[in-house]
Order: C-alpha cells, then structure tokens, then sequence
C-alpha cells in the first residue's frame, strides 16, 4: 500500500478514534541483538507512511494513506502521529579529525543496529542507537563515536567517527554518520560532542 491508499484500521470511536486523526505507519524490519552478547533488543521498526481517519464506525475505521515512505502492509502497527522537532541548525558541523574523545555524562550510548543490516559501517551509512530523548540525545545532536583501546595499546579511547542524530524516540535514535575516521562497527560507543 502506498501514498493515497484506503485501508481499514481495527479500531473505531468505541476505542477514541476520531475523523481527521493522523497516524504513523510502522513496518517490522528484524529483530535487533545486542552485538555484544547477543540478547534479544527488540525489533527495528520503519515508519513507511502516515494516514488519516477519514471515516469511523463503533469498532472499525478507515483511512487514507497521505504520506508515504516505503510499503505498508497488512498487519502493520499505527502509532498517534507527533510533529517531530527538526533542530534550528540545518547543517552539519565541521569534521573532527580526533583522536580527542569527549567525557561522556552519563553511561554511554551504542550503535545497535544499521539501515543496511551491516555490521561494518561508514560515512553516510543510517544507524540506530540505544539512547533517546530520556537521555538528552534529541535531533541535530552531534556525537563521537569511539572504542576504547587505542590501536596498538589496550588501554584509553580513540575516536573513530561522528554522527548526527536525525530522529529521536524516548528510548532509541536515529543518525546519520558524518565521518569516518577508522572502520566504525556495531556496538562502538558513543558520547556528546
């Protein structure tokens, strides 16, 4: 189902829908693991599209798909549509070229997860992380991505990218890497800049 669309929601105005209600779309992509022991994180979810009620009875409702990202599909989840909150600054900053890590407040957050499902990952790659807006990681936040370790030495940290956050979710967030310095892999930390 793309742009356009009707579908047909399982839920009416018994369960507090109303007409013009907007919802995003999100599809199941695959299970996410922790890269380091392998548990079970839960599932990545891309938000495909975004639809209006147009039309409710008692325990049914349809709709109209008015944006659209990708494929929706029967069985897909809806979730209440909130504006997302694009950051003053448009632009992406300057290069750092490291090996400055910055002292991170708080534990640190991890690169869990790829768009491309690749355990390698380099500049202009899209990668999910396991901190959110409860942490302070909101759009348009810039972070160093680094291990500890130097090359050579096990001990201390070395930087070994950047990225920039594009969308953020309580929990969990979206970024866009902006520069490689070494191979960045999943699991890598990663701290304010």
């Amino acid at each position: 189902m793309t742009r356009f669309d009707t579908v047909f929601i399982n839920q009416g105005d018994k369960h507090g829908l109303t007409i013009g209600q907007e919802f995003r779309i999100l599809h199941p992509v695959r299970q996410i693991r922790d890269p380091r022991t392998g548990a079970s994180l839960g599932w990545l979810v891309q938000v495909v599209g975004r639809l209006r009620t147009d039309c409710l009875q008692k325990e049914t409702a349809t709709g109209r798909i008015i944006h659209s990202y990708g494929f929706a599909a029967v069985g897909d989840r809806l979730e209440p549509y909130m504006p997302v909150t694009v950051p003053a600054q448009h632009f992406l900053a300057s290069k750092l070229s490291g090996p400055c890590v910055p002292s991170s407040r708080g534990s640190a957050a991890r690169m869990l997860a790829s768009r491309d499902d690749r355990n390698q990952i380099a500049e202009g790659d899209v990668v999910y992380l396991d901190r959110g807006l409860d942490s302070g990681v909101a759009p348009g936040t810039r972070l160093a991505v680094y291990r500890q370790g130097l090359p050579g030495n096990d001990r201390g940290t070395y930087l070994v990218g950047e990225l920039q956050v594009l969308l953020s979710q309580n929990t969990t967030a979206t970024a866009l890497v902006t520069n490689s310095i070494h191979r960045l892999s999943l699991g890598d930390q990663v701290a304010t800049w």
